[in-house]
């Protein structure tokens, strides 16, 4: 299986590689292991390649949600009022 190297360096002084696969998938997955290793992880997240697609759909349903809640909420809020004075 060939394999892509990256080199995280850190704070300017610490140097870390990290080995992934080639490709999309493993780009996401050097991203997801150098953010790991900068917020204080000793070592890397190892996430499989299906994990860290898993989480930009995650964060994308996140705003989706977020979009339809600010949108529909203010449409609600007179139906719920003039129920809740029944």
């Amino acid at each position: 299986m060939e394999t892509r190297r990256w080199y995280c360096q850190l704070n300017g002084k610490m140097r870390r590689r990290v080995v992934t696969e080639p490709g999309p998938a493993g780009d996401r997955q050097a991203i997801v292991e150098c953010l790991s290793l900068a917020y204080g992880a000793e070592k890397p997240v190892m996430l499989t390649p299906e994990e860290t697609l898993a989480l930009p759909a995650a964060l994308a349903i996140a705003a989706l949600l977020l979009v339809v809640c600010q949108t529909v909420g203010p449409r609600l809020r007179p139906l719920l009022a003039t129920a809740g004075s029944g």
